[in-house]
């Protein structure tokens, strides 16, 4: 069997700071130049003067507005990096669509609980405005086959406990929620790759068996799974689809499907987080009270949770946007250290050992 998996169309850039060099990858696209060419290349029709205007400046205020998030406190910093995922999506979706999206609306309404000692995480909001509404606009070119709108509202909790580089805090900070994604790993053996999650990662759920029935496209990628006492084992189809999400550092994970409306939906990181900045963004910005004695005196924990969720957009935002643009998986590594290859070889009392846990 080939090797396969999330890695195989990765872009390593070597660099010793990650963000900036994001950032000087994605600003080439506040060159008219270089967005005229990108036409070009992309084989859309020659883009109006103030269409390339509009990109220019929507890539430009996106990355302002990610300096200024950076270098602001928790009080107003979810905006600013909502305000800069918007402007950043609003110029991409152009350069992958080769057309501006008919926005008009956030395309989300918040639902804030009625008590005023509420978590960070029972905030919800509730995706509207099917064809005007940015969040739908963007799903369909950013995480496309997802419609959110009509799928019921979607909590901070539920959010937060979708994004792969968060995991472990959620299920700190979070006793009694399961989480949506599980780290993968891939094991070379002689028959050839095994993906395999540990059991311990699937501990929040009562029944390991509502984690397969909620993986989206499970039979398109796996032959039918292996549950022993240590590992769901999962064998890749030869030439099956991909799935899951990576890390920012490239762990491999699996998503599991939020059911909203009698409809399992899995948005990706990108949309996923846009959504996770509106909430907080609104919160910090039209109630201030709740908001700031949150960042001011929470004893909880959760603050720093959602001050992890910020760095996460704050790194990984921009990088998913260059993966859509790209059409790659681009990882940035330092110059110095080599990038650590995750799969893992077995001995063969190892292979023998899975080769029975697995019958």
């Amino acid at each position: 069997m080939p090797s396969r998996g999330l890695n195989l169309n990765t872009l390593l850039v070597r660099t010793e700071n990650a963000y900036k060099e994001q950032w000087k990858l994605l600003s080439q696209f506040s060159y008219p130049a270089n967005i005229k060419r990108h036409f070009v290349e992309s084989g859309f029709a020659p883009p109006s003067d103030r269409l390339v205007n509009f990109v220019s400046a929507a890539v430009s205020q996106g990355r302002e507005y990610f300096f200024a998030a950076a270098n602001s406190e928790l009080t107003i910093s979810p905006l600013l990096y909502y305000y800069g995922t918007s402007n950043l999506l609003n110029g991409l979706s152009v350069l992958v669509t080769g057309a501006k999206l008919p926005v008009e609306h956030h395309g989300m309404v918040p639902e804030i609980p009625q008590r005023e000692d509420y978590r960070i995480a029972e905030l919800k909001i509730l995706p509207v405005q099917l064809n005007r509404g940015s969040l739908q606009l963007f799903a369909n070119v950013f995480s496309p086959g997802v419609e959110l709108v009509n799928s019921d509202s979607w909590s901070i909790g539920e959010i937060l406990g979708s994004i792969p580089d968060l995991k472990l805090d959620f299920e700190q900070m979070y006793q009694d929620s399961s989480p949506y994604t599980l780290p993968v790993e891939i094991v070379n053996t002689r028959r050839g790759v095994v993906e395999r999650i540990a059991r311990k990662d699937m501990s929040r759920f009562k029944d390991p068996k509502n984690v397969v029935d909620n993986i989206i496209d499970l039979n398109k990628a796996y032959l039918e799974p292996q549950l022993n006492s240590e590992f769901l084992i999962l064998h890749p189809r030869l030439n099956g689809v991909e799935i899951g999400e990576k890390s920012i550092f490239g762990q491999k994970h699996i998503q599991l499907a939020h059911l909203k409306n009698g409809r399992k939906l899995l948005p990706n990181q990108l949309i996923l987080m846009y959504m996770g900045l509106f909430g907080l963004g609104h919160i910090s910005r039209y109630q201030p009270e709740i908001w700031n004695r949150f960042v001011e005196r929470d004893e909880t924990g959760e603050r720093l949770l959602i001050e992890k969720f910020l760095d996460v957009c704050y790194r990984y935002v921009p990088n998913l946007a260059l993966n859509k643009i790209r059409s790659s998986s681009i990882q940035f590594v330092n110059t110095i250290v080599e990038p650590v290859d995750r799969r893992t070889s077995l001995s063969d009392d190892d292979i023998q050992k899975l080769d029975r846990l697995g019958r």
